[in-house]
C-alpha cells in the first residue's frame, strides 16, 4: 500500500467565506494485492490508526471491504460509540479492487443501476481578486452556462447583504432555466443562517451546502443512500480532488436510489487544479448537448491512474499487503 500527497501551486488564487488558497492538495491510495490486482482510491488512509493496527487490513479480504471501514473507524471515548470515518480512500481503493477481481463496475456492487446519465453541476464562482465580486461572479457564470452546464454552484458566506447581492446577480445572469446552488463552507451561525436562507428563497436555489464522499468513503455513502431513501431525502455528494474520485462519485450516484423526479446530480469540480485530471488516463468529461455525462460501465472504479510525477507528489510506502 503506498500514500500519495499531491501538492500543486495555482496560477490565480480563489477563496470562500473562511480562507483563500494558493494551491490545491489530495491523497491518493494504492493498494496491492496477492493476486496482482491494483485499487485506487482518493481520500484518507486510516493515518496512524492503520499504521498501529496494520493486522485490521493485511491478510484479509477486498471483500470484507464494509467490516475493514467499520474496524478502521475512530476507536471510542467516554461513553460513546466508535469514532469517525478514518481511511476513506482505503475504502475505495477496496471497493475498486473488489470489482477489478470480479470484472463488473463497483456500481453494479453498490446496488443495481438507476441511472444511466448523470446530471453533474459545476463547482465555480469562487472569490477572486476582482475589483467587483458580482460582476465577476456573475460572467463567469455565463461563461459555464455557454459550455452548457446547466446547474451550477457558487460560493457565499461574504456577509449576507453581498451574499444577497452576488446570488441576485448570478441569477439573473444565467436566466431561471438553469439551476443554482450555494455554499457558504460553513461560514454563519445557525441563525444567521436560517434568516438569509429565507432572502435566499426567491432566487429559487436549489440547496446550500453539500455532503462528502471524502468523509465516509463508498462503504459510508452507501449506508447514507439507503438512509435517505428510506426516508425520502435527497441526498448530493460533495466532490473535491482528482478524477479518481470523481470516478466514484459517479458509481454511487448512478446507483443512489430514485426519488421521484428528483435528477441523479454530484459535483463536478471544475476550479482550477494542477492534477485534477492528469492523474488518470481517462477523461471524465461532459456532453454539452444535455448537460450529463455517461455512468461508467468498466470494471472496478474505470480509470487508470497514470505515472505520477516526482516533485510535485509527496509518496509514503506502507508494504504491499496481502489479501487471501
Amino acid at each position: 500500500m503506498r500514500i500519495h500527497h499531491l501538492s500543486g501551486k495555482l496560477k490565480e488564487r480563489f477563496g470562500w467565506s473562511l480562507n483563500w488558497t494558493e494551491s490545491r492538495t489530495a491523497t491518493l491510495v494504492d493498494v496491492n494485492t496477492d493476486e496482482g490486482i491494483t485499487g485506487w482510491g482518493d481520500g484518507s488512509y486510516g493515518g496512524s490508526r492503520l499504521l498501529a493496527h496494520p493486522e485490521l487490513v493485511i491478510g484479509r479480504s477486498p471483500f470484507e471491504v464494509e467490516a475493514i471501514f467499520d474496524d478502521m473507524l475512530a476507536p471510542a471515548f467516554a461513553q460513546f460509540d466508535r469514532g469517525e470515518p478514518t481511511s476513506a480512500g482505503l475504502d475505495v481503493a477496496l471497493w475498486d479492487i473488489a470489482g477489478r477481481a470480479l470484472g463488473k463496475p463497483v456500481s453494479a456492487l453498490l446496488g443495481s443501476r438507476t441511472a444511466e446519465r448523470v446530471h453533474p453541476y459545476c463547482t465555480c464562482m469562487y472569490r477572486r481578486d476582482w475589483s467587483g465580486l458580482a460582476a465577476g461572479l456573475a460572467e463567469e457564470a455565463c461563461e459555464w452556462a455557454a459550455r452548457g452546464h446547466r446547474i451550477l454552484k457558487m460560493k457565499i458566506g461574504f456577509g449576507p447583504e453581498l451574499d444577497i447581492e452576488i446570488v441576485r446577480a448570478v441569477r439573473r445572469a444565467i436566466g431561471p432555466e438553469n439551476g443554482l446552488a450555494v455554499d457558504a463552507n460553513c461560514g454563519y451561525d445557525d441563525g444567521t443562517a436560517f434568516a438569509l436562507g429565507h432572502e435566499l428563497e426567491r432566487l429559487r436555489l436549489l440547496w446550500w451546502e453539500a455532503p462528502d464522499l471524502d468523509t465516509v468513503g463508498l462503504t459510508g455513502g452507501r449506508r447514507l443512500a439507503y438512509m435517505c431513501s428510506l426516508n425520502g431525502v435527497r441526498l448530493i455528494p460533495h466532490n473535491w480532488g482528482t478524477h479518481v474520485r470523481t470516478a466514484f462519485a459517479l458509481h454511487w450516484t448512478s446507483s443512489f436510489p430514485q426519488l421521484g423526479s428528483w435528477l441523479a446530480m454530484f459535483e463536478f469540480d471544475r476550479a482550477e487544479s494542477p492534477f485534477r485530471e492528469a492523474v488518470v488516463r481517462q477523461k471524465i468529461e461532459m456532453d454539452p448537448s444535455d448537460g450529463t455525462i455517461a455512468g461508467p460501465t468498466s470494471q472496478g472504479l474505470g480509470v487508470h491512474v497514470i505515472a505520477l510525477e516526482s516533485g510535485t507528489i509527496e509518496a509514503a510506502c506502507f508494504g504491499r499487503f496481502c489479501f487471501c
